[in-house]
Formats: C-alpha cells, structure tokens, sequence
C-alpha cells in the first residue's frame, strides 16, 4: 500500500526510459481478481485467450495495469508476483546493455502484439521486464 502525500505517482509513463505496465500473476486468476476488486475497486477487461487467461485491470475505464494466471507452462517453483515493464525504443538493444553492465537475461526479446518484449535483471538480480514502445503505441 501506498499513501502519496505530496508525491502524486508517475509523472511519465508509456516514454522510452519510463514506465511502461504492472502486472500480477498468480496460480489462482479468479481468487485473485475478486481479491483486487475487492481491495482496490479495480474493473476488469479481459484480453486473454484459450491458452491464457489475462485481464486489464482499469480504474473510471483507463487500463492501468494486468492481471493474469500462471498456467502449468510456468515452473511449480514461480511464485505469485508483481512485474514492472520499462519503456525502450529497442528491446535487443536494451538486453545487450543490461548484460554489458552486469545484468542477466531471464527469457530473451520475443515478439507480441503489444511490442517486443524481454524479461531481464539488474545487477543484482532484481528481474524487471522491457518493452518496446513505438509513437503508434502512446496515442
């Protein structure tokens, strides 16, 4: 939880360098969607497809971040978790520059039709992921 105070969130977002998306996933979607509506009032938008269930989570309409399920393709070991997406205008070459400055590539750029993403970590192994954000994209 946070209370803002004078500090009133992200002053930019969806720009190359700034925050991009949020995302929860978990092995329980519907728990975890009732859970999130019931805290925060979230709606809901549903994105997802046969092969995995993933929604919008939108406040007053205004998608503000994701909601999805670990399905049996994720390792039994990943827990639920919150993910954090950056802004790049490359995702290859922001990949080659986390490992040049001694970070790690969890999976590789693959393409989607939201953008190119990557998931990544830091040089100390805190894991965030990249996406690819083009001027189409921010309108």
């Amino acid at each position: 939880m946070w209370e803002g105070h004078a500090h009133t969130g992200v002053q930019l977002a969806n720009e190359p360098g700034s925050l991009a998306w949020n995302e929860n996933l978990s092995r329980d979607f519907d728990r975890n969607k009732f859970f999130y509506q019931a805290v925060f009032g979230y709606e809901y938008g549903d994105i997802g497809d046969a092969g995995f269930r993933y929604s919008t989570l939108k406040i007053g309409g205004a998608e503000v971040a994701g909601i999805g399920e670990l399905d049996s393709s994720f390792p039994a070991e990943v827990p639920a978790h919150w993910s954090v997406y950056f802004a790049v205008e490359d995702t290859d070459a922001a990949v080659a520059k986390v490992n040049t400055l001694g970070g790690s590539t969890g999976r590789p750029a693959w393409d989607t039709p939201y953008g190119r993403m990557a998931v990544v970590a830091d040089d100390h192994g805190a894991p965030f992921s990249l996406i690819s954000i083009t001027p189409a994209d921010n309108a």
